[in-house]
C-alpha cells in the first residue's frame, strides 16, 4: 500500500491556450459561456489564483484569517488598462444563490489598478496583480464564491473567471486515504475518509455534505451526502467505492524556463515571433513525465523562473510546438483534445487538418509564458483511450475534503472546514 502523510491545511492556505498574437478590442470581442461557467477571452492568458507564496496551492481563504490569495494574470493586447473584480457566492454545487449584501462586508467588486506592461519581451503583454481578501474586500459568510474579472465597472464585459472556496476551519477534521479494488481498473483507486464531531452546529447527518477533490480538479468534485453513524457521536463521510477516485496516468511535464535545445525541446525558431519552441512528440503509449516536479495541476510561473529578474514582466511568451502520436502512428476518427494548467483544463479540439503525417501525430501550438506547465490529451476512441490510460501512474497526488453545512437561516452551504492530505 503506498505511504500517506497528511499536510495541515494551513500550509495549503499561507504560503488559454492560443497560436498568435491578439490584438483585437475590448469592445468588438463577445463572451462565450460554456457548461463550467465563462470561457476565457481569447487574449487572457497564464492565470493563477493561489495561496500568497504557494503556485501549487488550492485558493482557499480562511474566513476572518490573515491568509490572502494572489491573482496574476496577462494580457497580449493593447492597450493596457484598469479591470474590475467582481464576486459571486454560489452553493456547493456552484449555482449562485445571494446577493451581494447577504456574503459580502464591503462592495461586491473592486478595480485592479496594479498592472504593469512586460520589459524587452518578444511578444509585448500586460501583467495584472491582485491579492484579497484585504480592507475593502470581505466575506461575511463562508462557502463557494467565483471572481470575475471584466472591463472596468462593466460584469457584462468579462475577461474570465475563476473558482475558490472562503473556509470558517470551525471544526477540526480527521481525514484518511484507503485503497479499493474496482472493476475495470487496471490499479486500486483511492477511496478518502473524513471524520468530524458535528456537534457544535447540528446532529441531525442530513445537514451535511463532504466533498472530495484530487489534484485541485474542481470540475471533476465528488460528494457524499450520507454519513455513517457507526461512530457516533462523530460522523464518517466516504466516497463509495465506485465513486473512489481511479488510477490516473501522470500527465506530461513542460519546461519552458530555458528557451534552448535540451530535455524536452527538440528545436528553437527565433525568426518567428513569438518564437516557435518544438517540443518532441509525445506518444500515446508512454504518456506521462513521472519524475517531474509535482505541480498538482498549476502552472508555476513566478517560482519556476528563478534565474529572472521580474519574471512576471520579464518572461517570454512562446509558441510551444505539441505532439501527440497514435500508439500505431493513423489518424483516428473520433476527435483529439489537449488540455492542461495553460487552459484551466478545459479542452482544446485539435482538429483533423492538424494532423502530421511526416511524424505520424496530431500537432497545435500554443501561447505560453516561460514557466513550468501540466498537460495531457485526450479522446473518445476506445484504442487512444486504453493507450493513454496505461501510461506511468501519477505517484503524487493531493487530495482535499470539503465539509458543508446546509444553514436555513443563510439559505446556503457554509464550508465548515478544509482538510488536506499528500500521497505518494
Amino acid at each position: 500500500m503506498n505511504q500517506f502523510f497528511v499536510v495541515a491545511v494551513c500550509a495549503f492556505l499561507i504560503g488559454c491556450a492560443d497560436t498568435s498574437v491578439l490584438s483585437s478590442s475590448s469592445q468588438d470581442r463577445s463572451v462565450f459561456t460554456t457548461s463550467e461557467g465563462i470561457e476565457d477571452y481569447e487574449a487572457v492568458h497564464s492565470v493563477q489564483l493561489h495561496p500568497v507564496g504557494l503556485e501549487t496551492g488550492l485558493p482557499i481563504v480562511i474566513q476572518n484569517g490573515a491568509n490572502q490569495l494572489r491573482l496574476a494574470f496577462d494580457l497580449v493586447e493593447e492597450p493596457a488598462r484598469p479591470l474590475s473584480i467582481f464576486f459571486y457566492h454560489a452553493n456547493r454545487e456552484w449555482e449562485r444563490d445571494l446577493s451581494a449584501g447577504e456574503f459580502m462586508d464591503s462592495f461586491q467588486y473592486e478595480d485592479v489598478l496594479d498592472y504593469r506592461p512586460s520589459l524587452g519581451t518578444i511578444i509585448p503583454y500586460v501583467h495584472y496583480e491582485y491579492a484579497f481578501p484585504s480592507r475593502s474586500i470581505s466575506f461575511k459568510i463562508s462557502g463557494n464564491y467565483v471572481l470575475q474579472v471584466s472591463e472596468q465597472g462593466r460584469d457584462d464585459q468579462v475577461l474570465f473567471e475563476r473558482r475558490f472556496f472562503v473556509s470558517e476551519q470551525a471544526l477540526p477534521l480527521e481525514m484518511t486515504v484507503d485503497e479499493v479494488m474496482v472493476a475495470g481498473s487496471r490499479g486500486n483507486a483511492i477511496q478518502p475518509y473524513v471524520r468530524f464531531n458535528p456537534n457544535r452546529f447540528s446532529s441531525n447527518a442530513f445537514d451535511f455534505t463532504a466533498c472530495f477533490v484530487r489534484n485541485g480538479e474542481l470540475d471533476a468534485i465528488k460528494c457524499e451526502e450520507q454519513a455513517s453513524m457507526d461512530v457516533l457521536p462523530n460522523m464518517v463521510f466516504y466516497l463509495q467505492p465506485e465513486q473512489a477516485f481511479r488510477p490516473k496516468a501522470a500527465n506530461y511535464f513542460l519546461d519552458l524556463t530555458d528557451l534552448r535545445v535540451g530535455y524536452r525541446i527538440e528545436r528553437v525558431n527565433r525568426q518567428d515571433e513569438p518564437w516557435l519552441i518544438q517540443i518532441e512528440p509525445d506518444n500515446a503509449r508512454f504518456p506521462g513525465s513521472q519524475l517531474a516536479p509535482s505541480l498538482f495541476g498549476n502552472s508555476v510561473l513566478r517560482s519556476s523562473n528563478t534565474y529572472l529578474t521580474e519574471p512576471d514582466i520579464r518572461a517570454e511568451y512562446v509558441n510551444a510546438q505539441l505532439t501527440i502520436q497514435p500508439s500505431d502512428r493513423n489518424p483516428i476518427g473520433e476527435a483529439v483534445f489537449l488540455q492542461g494548467s495553460f487552459s484551466n483544463w478545459r479542452p482544446i479540439e485539435l482538429r483533423a487538418d492538424q494532423w502530421n503525417a511526416d511524424v505520424g501525430g496530431y500537432q497545435i501550438s500554443v501561447l505560453l509564458k516561460q514557466g513550468h506547465h501540466e498537460y495531457t490529451f485526450t479522446s473518445s476512441n476506445s484504442l487512444f483511450k486504453r493507450s493513454m490510460e496505461l501510461g506511468l501512474p501519477q505517484l503524487a497526488n493531493r487530495y482535499y475534503s470539503f465539509v458543508y453545512f446546509r444553514d436555513t437561516f443563510s439559505q446556503t452551504d457554509r464550508l465548515l472546514a478544509v482538510k488536506g492530505m499528500d500521497t505518494n
